[in-house]
Parts: C-alpha cells; sequence; structure tokens
C-alpha cells in the first residue's frame, strides 16, 4: 500500500494528466469524424456525436468520487488514532450541514408562485426551502474558509517573529 501511494505521489499528476489528454483527443475525434456537413439546426440538435464525451465525463466523475470515498475511509480504518481529528471535523461538518438546511425558509403560496416563475413549475416549497439551506451552508463554508485563510496569515506572521 505504501509503494502505491508513493507511486502516485510521484507519478499521479502525470498519469491524470495523460488519461485526461488521451480521453479528450478520442472525444474530439469521435465529434470530429461524426460531425455531419451542412448539417441544418434541427439535425445537429438530434445529434448523438457528443455523447461518447459524455459518457467518458460521467464515467471520470464516478470513478473520482468512488476513489475519494474509498482512499479516506481505508486511510481511516487502517489508522484510526491518526484520523480521530477528522472525524471530529468531519461530524461536526455534517451537523452544520442539517442544522443549515434545517433553516431553510419554507416559502408561502404567494412567494412559491414568484420562485416558480414561468420555466420552474416544478418548483415545491419544500425544493426552495432546501435551496436556501444550502445557500446558508455554503456562505458558512465561505467564511469560514476565508477566515482560516486569514488566520493562517495573521498566524505564519506572528510565528515569524
Amino acid at each position: 500500500m505504501k509503494a502505491a501511494y508513493l507511486f502516485l505521489k510521484k507519478h499521479g499528476v502525470s498519469i491524470s494528466f495523460a488519461i485526461g489528454a488521451l480521453l479528450s483527443i478520442i472525444s474530439i475525434g469521435v465529434i470530429v469524424a461524426g460531425f455531419p456537413e451542412g448539417a441544418t439546426m434541427e439535425e445537429l440538435h438530434e445529434t448523438t456525436i457528443f455523447n461518447p464525451a459524455l459518457n467518458i465525463s460521467f464515467i471520470l466523475i464516478i470513478l473520482t468520487s468512488i476513489t475519494a470515498m474509498v482512499g479516506p475511509a481505508i486511510y481511516t480504518a487502517l489508522n484510526f488514532k491518526e484520523s480521530v481529528k477528522f472525524m471530529i471535523t468531519f461530524v461536526v461538518m455534517v451537523a452544520m450541514y442539517f442544522i443549515s438546511v434545517s433553516m431553510g425558509v419554507t416559502p408561502n403560496a404567494e412567494k412559491l408562485v414568484f420562485f416558480q416563475g414561468v420555466d420552474n413549475t416544478h418548483l415545491t416549497a419544500d425544493t426552495v426551502a432546501y435551496i436556501d439551506g444550502l445557500l446558508i451552508f455554503t456562505s458558512i463554508m465561505i467564511f469560514l474558509t476565508m477566515a482560516s485563510l486569514v488566520f493562517m496569515g495573521v498566524w505564519g506572521l506572528l510565528k515569524q517573529r
């Protein structure tokens, strides 16, 4: 496991860049080869030549998401004592998420019509409240990130003295 970590630490960025470049070249080749000559706008809207590029993107997103979840889970299981700080931070973030989502304001019928407008008639009051809670959570996370950046800068200046 340590050898794999050291290998990826040394060559991981190069490998991921090469794979991304190769998949981009393949996607562009498929699009250019399948692009119909003299096609009208209606025909272009119905074409499926972009599907391989989208499918590759979806597969990469799924693989990286799985890797991003499995890697830390394995590390946490193998090094539980070192992971206590991370676990506490994770629990606090999850708690802040649920608190923020519960703080989302449910609009009344009059405000819901405003949010729905002409094109968003599928929105419900619960959806608007959930989005409001997510915006609160995002605001809190941005504030904490900025505060930590300022703290790190100030702390670095104070440590130098």
